[in-house]
């Protein structure tokens, strides 16, 4: 597979060298899609992407952020064109290409706004409205998390069955979290220990 990153006198760059002749055909026809996509989700950003917070200040609208996400995964998830390892590439093309510089937040390969919709949009709506956008950044900024995808397929799981949480819940979450990980390298831990510790965690903050 390959992707598209910058057009240089009318012709395409591509995020590798020794490409296919198929994996171009691919990658063409994945910036057109990403050529549509880029102007419409700066459009709903840009209109409702932020609402009125507490006093004055602004806070990110999570429904919109989250269909944000839903329309990226519409375009990444199709296997066909793009491979889970190239999100990086697909996210960096439209920032590049097809979105105006620094519209959303870019701090890192993985800490990224783009990735954020997109991870959002695999839960539950209402689970990540009851936590807050702010609860979920909290999550994913922290690296024990976000580098290792297990507790994405955990967390899933935990959401479906989760009828109500609190920002407050996150905050208790991710102080266990805290404590019990202290920045490890997840990968040395097998699924039944990782989940235990986020089993645990999650106890921890649905107790009052």
């Amino acid at each position: 597979m390959a992707v598209v990153i910058k057009i240089v006198d009318g012709k395409p760059v591509f995020n590798g060298l020794s490409i296919s002749d198929d994996a171009k055909k691919k990658a063409l026809k994945l910036n057109e899609e990403l050529k549509e996509l880029g102007p419409l989700i700066e459009k709903i950003w840009r209109e409702k992407g932020y609402k009125k917070g507490r006093g004055n200040s602004k806070v990110i609208d999570v429904e919109i952020a989250y269909g944000i996400g839903k329309k990226l995964s519409g375009v990444v998830n199709n296997e066909q064109l793009v491979l889970p390892k190239e999100r990086y590439w697909v996210w960096k093309a439209l920032r590049e290409m097809y979105l105006t510089p620094n519209l959303f937040k870019y701090r890192g390969r993985k800490r990224d706004d783009l990735e954020y919709f997109y991870k959002a949009s695999s839960l539950p709506l209402q689970f990540i409205k009851s936590i807050s956008w702010d609860g979920w950044e909290r999550i994913l900024d922290y690296p024990s998390i976000r580098q290792d995808e297990r507790f994405e397929n955990w967390l899933r799981k935990k959401a479906k069955r989760t009828t109500k949480t609190t920002r407050g819940f996150v905050r208790k979450l991710m102080k266990t979290l805290y404590a019990s990980l202290d920045q490890k390298d997840t990968s040395v831990f097998s699924d039944k220990e990782l989940f235990s510790i986020y089993d645990f965690a999650w106890k921890s903050a649905s107790s009052d």
